[in-house]
């Protein structure tokens, strides 16, 4: 008898905590992806593998993923309305390189 009850507490537990573990675990990422041209919607592509866009004489070295948040620092820090041909190099988590360009 006392094994029985052990049981049935034991799958009612288990039915709790799938319960509470199923829609959690299957939750669908929520963020907002961008794609490679939606970053600056009117720059060049110059190469969508390593994540290259050209805008008004500004060359954007960005990688690969994270491209809202990418955007979100370029309008922020007014990266594509600087006065000079530039590369800006955005590849790295925490670190934004700024570059004239000599070409």
């Amino acid at each position: 008898m006392k094994y029985l009850i052990l049981i049935l507490i034991t799958i009612i537990f288990c039915i709790i905590g799938a319960q509470v573990l199923i829609p959690i675990l299957s939750k669908k990422d929520q963020s907002e992806w961008l794609s490679l041209p939606e970053v600056i919607p009117g720059a060049r592509i110059i190469s969508e593998s390593e994540g290259i866009i050209e805008y008004k004489g500004k060359r954007f070295i960005l990688g690969h993923g994270e491209y809202k948040q990418k955007k979100f620092l370029i309008e922020k820090l007014c990266l594509d309305t600087m006065p000079e041909s530039t590369i800006i190099d955005m590849r790295f988590k925490r670190q934004i390189i700024v570059r004239r360009d000599v070409f």
